[in-house]
């Protein structure tokens, strides 16, 4: 058994001895698996490997079972992910069009606009941050630093693809 295998590369004191020592508490347990992490990773390669349709109908099971776990584990990623999954969608959209792309860091956008709206160029709070393509992708624009902005929410959403 994989298990069995995996266990014996380790230096695993056997049952009788780990009986006496508290070797079943949380500490040792994290403690064992920091030590072995290497094992435990591939042991658990193995057996999902194995184990991919049950543990794959577990999950749908699972998601099923707790839409509401399930919703708020993705507005909770979203929102954590927001910058990338837009700057992912927006690089598909150019790509899509045949736009010139480039890899866009946004934090050097922020900081070369100094935080400020280019639509209104009043400062935008965080929650209200948007980047705005200065001339649309869908008009012929570049998916480039030179042509993105710091933007409010609501002047971009207003300005649309003028």
């Amino acid at each position: 058994m994989l298990i069995d295998r995996v266990l014996a590369d380790l230096d695993v004191p056997d049952p009788e001895e780990r009986a006496g020592k508290g070797h079943s508490s949380p500490a040792y347990m994290r403690e064992w698996k920091t030590l072995h992490a290497a094992a435990v990773k591939r042991y658990l390669a193995e057996y999902r490997r194995r184990k991919a349709r049950e543990v794959k109908a577990s999950s749908v099971m699972w998601r099923r079972r707790n839409p509401e776990k399930v919703r708020t584990f993705k507005q909770r990623d979203r929102a954590r992910h927001r910058q990338r999954i837009y700057a992912d969608n927006m690089r598909r959209r150019a790509l899509k069009l045949r736009a010139t792309v480039e890899p866009i860091d946004f934090a050097a956008i922020l900081i070369r606009d100094a935080g400020r709206c280019g639509i209104c160029g009043r400062p935008v709070a965080p929650a209200e941050l948007h980047f705005d393509h200065i001339r649309p992708i869908a008009r012929g624009g570049s998916h480039t630093a030179d042509n993105i902005q710091v933007a409010h929410r609501r002047c971009n959403l207003k300005k649309g693809t003028l």
